[in-house]
């Protein structure tokens, strides 16, 4: 009797298992599978940080300035709803410059370049409250500052979801 008993708890722990794998879905970067799709079609990548976006700023920025012409705003307001519409609910905009200038000017230019996408990022839905503002200056270049090219990559403010 007690081998049967003991069958029958194997059988139930077995059948428990299986349904609580079916039913928790795998995270990819702390995502689900709709929202890790979503994220990729919108072209974020997995790195060490998460999911990253990153804006260079010749796409939403004159040269040393922050402000987003109203023409630029629609592609990160449509950016905000998607990301929205899978609850996807807290990033981090982080704002990057090159290293010409004095330290103190591009850590004030990258911050403000951040909160600048952050509000139209919540014009798309998202609360200010759940938008983290970094600025970072010259101090995490992707690329050399030796080269125009090179600067005109590090100047980008990047968008990291937050799971």
């Amino acid at each position: 009797m007690a081998i049967n008993l003991w069958n029958g708890l194997r059988v139930v722990l077995l059948s428990a298992s299986l349904v609580a794998c079916q039913s928790v879905p795998v995270l990819e970067g702390g995502l689900n599978p709709a929202q890790v799709a979503v994220v990729k079609q919108e072209g974020f990548t997995l790195g060490s940080e998460g999911w990253l976006l990153d804006l260079p700023d010749r796409i939403l920025f004159q040269v040393n300035q922050y402000d987003i012409a109203e023409d630029k705003q629609p592609p990160l307001i449509g950016l905000a709803q998607r990301l929205r519409a899978v609850d996807i609910q807290r990033l981090r905009v982080q704002g990057h410059t090159d290293s010409t200038g004095s330290v103190e000017y591009n850590e004030t230019l990258s911050k403000n370049r951040a909160q600048a996408v952050s509000d139209v990022l919540q014009k798309g839905g998202f609360e200010a409250q759940r938008l983290m503002v970094e600025g970072y200056g010259a101090y995490r270049p992707i690329a050399s500052n030796d080269t125009e090219e090179g600067r005109a990559s590090n100047r980008r403010v990047a968008v990291v979801i937050v799971p």
